[in-house]
């Protein structure tokens, strides 16, 4: 089922701009916070926060992969 269709058709348009907006403003950020963080860390410290936030990442998305297998 797409997203929209699952949403009362009343307040549709606002519960998407609160899904999207996040997104939409990290990609705002990102170019800023990297920034910072190469000027005070340089290119290691970008490196380890991206691989820590991808590790991070992973815990959520191997939880929800093994709900789905076992449902």
């Amino acid at each position: 089922m797409h997203t929209a269709q699952a949403m009362d058709s009343g307040r549709r348009g606002r519960d998407l701009a609160v899904i999207e907006s996040p997104g939409r403003l990290m990609g705002l950020a990102a170019p800023l916070v990297g920034g910072v963080v190469i000027a005070a860390g340089g290119q290691a410290a970008l490196l380890l926060i991206a691989v820590g936030l991808t590790l991070a990442a992973l815990v959520p998305a191997r939880r929800i992969r093994r709900n789905e297998t076992i449902s």
